[in-house]
């Protein structure tokens, strides 16, 4: 379905995608004098992937997907399946392989004990799965699934925020990811009734300073007894309207880094943290990963993360997956000793 452009929109994901990146440089904890590294990333997951899911539930309901009929919803299915599903599950593959093969001769974060164990944890047990960083397309592809079909029951997109904030607040299985599609419906429901409603968008530029303070002032629960789930909640919705109301900026209407970064969304989101594992790797053969030294090394990753993937896409522009994926409307708007870290809970 056609649908006008919204450079807003590639300017949004293009933000949203380095937070992705930033949130990937370490796995778990921190370098030894890093401790500003742990709090930062706390802050951004607070909100960051609750704004891209916004974001693809905005395109989603921009391209009318919703709204397909009977007779082409098995087409749609396989082409759903073919631009996420396939994706997710050969990168996943390949993620959970190469963690296992490379554990052997480098330092590897979150490595699987058996490859078997590994590759059922894509599906099964996922909270602890070594691909874990990849969710994201499976729970797409789940709401792309689920959002037809509800359509054509009489679900509209104010009734399905209504049922994300039912599911936000159900506990659900991490089996098949399904507790991150509860978790993180309700942003997405939000994203498609912004883009289906004419009259609530525009109070995002309009009142652009009030949305900012109030969205900084819930990252402040960062630093209070807050639990991680409320938190999400409430810095996840404020950052909608501050974030998207801040790309809207005529600051930033001549903008092409943002805007560049958001059609190479897709390739980042799916190979960053290959790239960022490859080159912390490397990294910790020749210098310790603490101190300035982690510091520096976190700055290379984030330019790896960002930059080398945009390279591959580039390179296999014309071959396959990556150029298909970064196509496919997800998101899209348009046509070792010396690893010296301080260890925490799983975030």
């Amino acid at each position: 379905m056609a649908h006008q452009y919204r450079p807003d929109i590639d300017r949004a994901k293009g933000l949203a995608i380095l937070l992705v990146v930033f949130g990937h440089l370490v796995a778990y904890g921190y370098p030894r004098g890093n401790a500003w590294y742990h709090t930062a990333k706390e802050v951004v997951y607070a909100f960051h992937m609750p704004f891209f899911m916004y974001l693809s539930g905005y395109v989603f309901s921009l391209t009318g997907k919703q709204t397909i009929k009977y007779s082409a919803y098995f087409g749609y299915l396989r082409e759903r399946a073919i631009r996420l599903l396939v994706p997710f599950a050969l990168f996943g593959i390949l993620i959970v392989t190469g963690k296992y093969l490379s554990q052997f001769f480098l330092y590897v974060d979150d490595p699987p004990k058996n490859l078997l164990a590994g590759l059922g944890t894509l599906f099964v047990n996922t909270h602890n799965s070594p691909a874990l960083s990849i969710w994201y397309v499976y729970v797409l592809f789940l709401y792309s699934v689920a959002m037809p079909l509800l359509w054509w029951l009489g679900l509209r997109w104010s009734s399905a925020v209504l049922l994300g904030a039912i599911l936000f607040a159900v506990p659900a299985s991490d089996f098949l990811y399904l507790d991150r599609a509860a978790k993180f419906f309700l942003f997405f429901a939000l994203g498609g009734l912004v883009a289906a409603r004419e009259d609530i968008e525009p109070w995002f530029h309009r009142f652009l300073p009030v949305w900012l303070l109030v969205f900084g002032a819930t990252l402040v629960t960062e630093w209070t007894a807050m639990p991680a789930q409320a938190r999400m909640l409430l810095c996840g919705i404020a950052a909608i309207p501050a974030l998207h109301g801040l790309v809207q900026m005529e600051f930033f209407e001549r903008d092409r880094v943002l805007r560049a970064l958001g059609g190479y969304a897709f390739s980042i989101y799916l190979l960053n943290t290959i790239v960022i594992g490859l080159a912390k790797a490397g990294y910790l053969k020749l210098a310790p990963f603490e101190g300035l030294s982690a510091t520096f090394a976190m700055a290379l990753f984030f330019v790896a993360g960002v930059m080398v993937p945009i390279a591959i896409q580039r390179l296999t522009a014309r071959v396959p997956l990556l150029a298909k994926g970064a196509r496919s409307g997800e998101v899209r708007s348009t046509p070792p000793e010396n690893c010296a870290m301080i260890k925490e809970s799983r975030t």
